[in-house]
């Protein structure tokens, strides 16, 4: 299968893109949220990438570039977070994978943006050896339960045991 990857206008193009992502990707059902990721981001409007099919001109595949500040030797650099990549399950192969993020990843390679990061999944990892990109570091996320409510019902099930542990659990 041939693909064309082309660079999108989040904000005028957003009615192509939407429908890959809710296809593939759980969790874009909510309109607020892609339009605060893609369009009302602090660091600026994300950058999206689609590929298309040649034979047919349907959209099969998505990236996208979320800016992020980021802190490096004392000082702040404008870079790239990765993110929302799929390929729609019939069009899978690494040959849209790569075609697509290799247009993702251009201002990196080319050195108009710094440098990008992204949390990869295996198969993506895959993308990146084919692209000869290797893994420079790793990121460890540390967070801070603040409420045991929800974990305790997980745990337990509802009712008031429940209720009490995590009345303990928030206390503490």
């Amino acid at each position: 299968m041939g693909v064309r990857v082309r660079e999108i206008d989040v904000g005028r193009e957003s009615d192509v893109l939407l429908p890959v992502l809710r296809n593939n990707l759980p969790g874009h059902e909510d309109d607020r949220q892609f339009r605060w990721l893609y369009l009302e981001n602090p660091f600026g409007k994300a950058r999206a990438w689609l590929a298309f099919d040649d034979a047919d001109g349907a959209a099969v595949g998505a990236a996208a570039a979320f800016p992020r500040l980021m802190r490096v030797d004392h000082e702040d650099v404008l870079c790239w977070n990765l993110g929302d990549f799929a390929i729609t399950p019939d069009r899978r192969s690494l040959g849209p994978a790569v075609a697509l993020q290799r247009a993702c990843l251009r201002d990196v390679l080319e050195g108009r943006v710094p440098f990008a990061y992204d949390h990869p999944s295996c198969n993506m990892m895959a993308v990146y050896r084919w692209l000869k990109i290797s893994t420079t570091g790793a990121v460890v996320r540390h967070a801070r339960l603040l409420r045991a409510d929800d974990l305790v019902e997980r745990r337990l099930g509802a009712g008031g045991v429940s209720r009490l542990v995590a009345w303990i659990g928030n206390a503490l």
